[in-house]
């Protein structure tokens, strides 16, 4: 397993990126808008949810540089911020549904969380 870590670490660094995207879209789509309580509350999360996904994935990058064992915190940065980039893309799509790059981002994510999934033997 240890072999897959720099692409887990890889992907993960991805994710993050994608939802970064994603988060700044949907504050952008928002800002003019009189979202209600909810909807606000959704984006906050959200942004929320990009900060605890980039921490994590920032924080196995860091422990790979330094050559430490990283299996279990790289799978775990991969496998949260792949799950969490497709749900936030999920719900960008809910909001804005025909947006050819929004479709993109939902199609190409969809893989994400199963990828360089762990096996069994």
């Amino acid at each position: 397993m240890a072999n897959f870590q720099w692409e887990r670490l890889l992907m993960a660094l991805g994710a993050v990126g994608a939802m970064d995207v994603a988060v700044s879209r949907a504050v952008a789509h928002w800002a003019d808008r009189a979202p209600s309580q909810a909807v606000r509350h959704e984006v906050a999360g959200m942004a929320t949810a990009l900060t605890s996904c980039r921490a994590l994935t920032y924080e196995a990058l860091r422990h790979f540089v330094a050559g430490d064992d990283v299996v279990a915190l790289v799978t775990s940065a991969k496998l949260a911020s792949q799950r969490t980039a497709f749900d936030v893309a999920d719900r960008l799509l809910d909001w804005f549904g025909d947006d050819p790059d929004t479709q993109r981002a939902a199609r190409d994510l969809r893989l994400g969380p199963i990828a360089a999934a762990p096996t069994r033997s």
